[in-house]
């Protein structure tokens, strides 16, 4: 049933069909895994002298008049006044004719949208307009919030939604209930039921837990997989004492004594034929590169091959060059942009062993790509890669030496979930040319002032980034859009000021054009989503304005800010707070006073709530966990990871768990756990 075509849902014809195939949505079962990016809470209606300007409120109230304005054409503003017993409001709505016809003088509504106060009147604002009855249905429960193609509206999802679940359907769970009720989860279809039509936030909450659990559950299968296979007895010695002397003397600084550590450890593991299996972690700017660089060199000094994976073509271009400084032979870049002739070549000069060093994104895991000896592996950004990426990539070697490297800050607490007995190393100095990046918080009202002090920098020679949570407009989510406010940004600034635009939804080739372009200062200020926080190197881009910072986790803010203070310039970063109350102030103070990725995490986690769910803009293979968090979701990773313990205890090889032991193979096969 739920393999059932879009098209057999109720209500959804061949144009509602049409948008769902352009968000990859075939079947009913494809619709209900769609979960919705936020929600909206109807709140109580109050008199109307209670309103305050900038909350969403709920007012009943009486249309004092017949609409007025300009409606001659879609962009007309109409205004009418709204009262009650304790006084009156100003409806306000634009590209809107329609409204005259439904909305009379005499009519009773409750009102529910955005206060606004202006030279000294109150406006509620593209105001939804309910009947009591109406409004009390819509009080019972959150309303799902969905992103999705242009044209898709959420109320048309969330009814296509709600004729499934009127349907008798079974959603085959793999624990058992026993199991569920010992560990206070509930079933696959009831918790599927809470992410969409939730009463409130606590059940929202409840049905997110059953999914991530799930997540963290496979994650723990796989990490005592990884422990078991990292063990290897290596014959092959890789390092000599004193190489790494040599090795210093390559760059013109001293390396950190984190740095130096962690050197040590390898050394230490190297002299003992262990496997190198190690997770480098460090801040944005802490020099995770020099350690891979490091087995790098080992590596092709005994002329053994490696291989150096990054999630994008300008960051492995990006490594690529800069080891060409230290190994200008034997090592080459393999793109999915990289021509067919050249490819050739390279597969040949790989299989002969010609090649030592390749550098390369998905592009290195393909079939044609055959190493002859193939000793080490380096995966940057290792949590933008799924479990098929790396295991694909490992299985090229015999278990190779394997360096993981992350800029995401971990508390210590949660290191030992996330990476188990493995190594980890946390490089916690940056280099001593950095200048700290200088933060500022900002007001909607001071947007000019940050376009002032942007196009200073930019008549210096300077370069900005400027960041928007999503790619289009969205109408149930006051939030700004790349499209939407490119046309704000050439309206600001002079003609001669270039400016280009990135965000996931373009082709690759057009997003490596794009950074490659703004690396090499042909464009002024980049307008980007979240799709540029992956580490791209531009030392000339100075500052960076992040629209709607409320509306990211602490810890994404700081990924996004680690994009400037790339070089020994001052760089400037500017939060631009639209929500404007006491909390959202106080999460985005933490991150203004603090560069200290570490520190910025833990106040993430004790900051962060059910209500605070929000996503933005997420690529293919972006993230490890779709519902799990691990800094959140810390209790419930610790007893995903007990009960992977239990199970693998009983039944090591999941023999007499068939239904996980198929679905984890699975897992092994998809994009992420």
């Amino acid at each position: 049933m739920l393999q059932d075509a879009i098209e057999r849902v109720k209500g959804v014809g061949e144009k509602t069909a049409t948008l769902f195939h352009k968000e990859g949505i075939f079947t009913k079962e494809d619709l209900i895994l769609g979960f919705p990016i936020s929600y909206r809470e109807y709140p109580a209606p109050v008199l109307i002298q209670q309103a305050r300007d900038k909350e969403w409120m709920a007012f009943s109230g009486v249309l004092k008049e017949d609409f007025r304005g300009n409606s001659g054409n879609a962009k007309g503003f109409l205004f009418a006044k709204v009262f009650d017993q304790s006084g009156e409001i100003i409806l306000q709505y634009f590209h809107a004719p329609y409204i005259r016809k439904v909305l009379k003088k005499g009519m009773q509504f409750v009102f529910f949208g955005q206060v606004r106060e202006f030279k000294g009147s109150l406006y509620l604002q593209q105001a939804k307009y309910f009947s009591p009855e109406e409004y009390r249905e819509k009080q019972r429960c959150l309303e799902a919030i969905y992103s999705g193609t242009k044209g898709m509206k959420s109320y048309v999802r969330r009814k296509a939604i709600a004729e499934i679940f009127k349907e008798d359907f079974r959603y085959p769970d793999l624990f058992s209930e026993a199991d569920l009720e010992r560990l206070s989860l509930r079933n696959k279809k009831e918790s599927l039921r809470l992410l969409h039509f939730p009463r409130n936030f606590k059940e929202r909450e409840e049905g997110r837990r059953r999914f991530a659990f799930e997540e963290l559950f496979f994650y723990s299968l796989y990490l005592e997989k990884e422990e078991k296979e990292y063990k290897k007895v290596k014959e092959t010695v890789l390092y000599q004492e004193g190489e790494e002397e040599d090795f210093q003397s390559y760059f013109p600084f001293a390396l950190t004594n984190s740095q130096k550590n962690c050197i040590t450890e390898m050394n230490r593991e190297l002299l003992e034929k262990k496997r190198i299996f190690r997770f480098v972690e460090g801040d944005v700017g802490s020099g995770k590169t020099v350690i891979a660089f490091y087995l790098l060199y080992l590596t092709m000094k005994r002329k053994k091959q490696v291989a150096f994976m990054a999630p994008t073509e300008i960051l492995a271009r990006q490594h690529y060059e800069n080891a060409l400084k230290l190994f200008p032979n034997g090592i080459a870049l393999l793109l999915g942009s990289t021509s067919l002739k050249e490819k050739k070549r390279i597969y040949k000069d790989i299989a002969e062993g010609k090649i030592l060093g390749v550098f390369g994104t998905q592009s290195l895991i393909q079939e044609l790509v055959h190493f002859q000896d193939l000793e080490s592996i380096i995966i940057d950004e290792q949590h933008r890669f799924g479990v098929k990426e790396r295991r694909k990539l490992e299985e090229k070697g015999k278990f190779p030496h394997a360096l993981f490297l992350s800029a995401t800050p971990i508390p210590r607490s949660l290191a030992k979930l996330l990476y188990g007995s493995l190594p980890l190393s946390v490089l916690q100095e940056k280099p001593a040319d950095r200048l700290p990046i200088k933060n500022a918080l900002i007001h909607k009202e001071e947007q000019g002032k940050a376009f002032s002090f942007i196009l200073e920098e930019i008549q210096k020679g300077r370069q900005a980034y400027v960041i928007c949570p999503m790619i289009e407009e969205n109408e149930n989510l006051e939030v700004e859009s790349v499209l939407s406010y490119e046309k704000l940004l050439r309206k600001s600034f002079p003609e001669n000021v270039r400016i280009s635009v990135l965000h996931g939804k373009m082709k690759a080739e057009q997003k490596e054009e794009v950074m490659e372009a703004f690396k090499q200062g042909k464009t002024q200020i980049l307008l980007s989503t979240t799709v540029v926080e992956v580490g791209v190197d531009v030392g000339n881009a100075t500052v960076m304005l992040i629209e709607n910072a409320e509306r990211f986790g602490l810890a994404q803010l700081h990924q996004l800010r680690g994009r400037v203070g790339r070089s020994a310039l001052q760089s400037y970063c500017i939060f631009l707070d639209r929500k404007d109350d006491e909390k959202s102030r106080e999460r985005l103070e933490i991150i203004k006073n603090s560069n200290d990725g570490f520190s910025i995490a833990k106040e993430d986690l004790r900051l962060r709530g059910p209500g605070d769910l929000f996503f933005g803009e997420r690529q293919s293979g972006d993230l490890q966990f779709h519902m799990a968090d691990p800094i959140l979701d810390e209790a419930l990773f610790r007893d995903a990871r007990l009960e992977a313990e239990r199970i693998l205890k009983q039944d090591p090889n999941l023999e007499r768990h068939e239904k996980l032991q198929n679905a984890f193979l699975k897992m092994l096969e998809a994009d992420c756990p």
